[in-house]
């Protein structure tokens, strides 16, 4: 069996990047709740909040910058 989890520490370190968070007190198990609620793993709750919130922004910078080429403001 180590055999095994040696090979997925090696892939999961080949393939993927790792990043700390740090929140306060309490707010982890919050956002455990609310991956559970959503039948999500935390891991993927954490990774679709930041794809939505970068679809968001990337959206606004486009139009900002589709505004800005028209000469337009807001």
């Amino acid at each position: 069996m180590a055999g095994n989890t040696d090979y997925k520490r090696k892939f999961t370190a080949e393939k993927y990047d790792r990043i700390e968070i740090t929140v306060p007190k309490g707010k982890k198990e919050v956002i455990k709740n609310c991956a559970v609620a959503v039948g999500e793993s935390v891991n993927r709750y954490i990774n679709r909040a930041i794809d939505d919130r970068m679809e968001q922004d990337y959206r606004t910078i486009d139009e900002t910058m589709e505004r800005d080429e028209r000469g337009q403001t807001e």
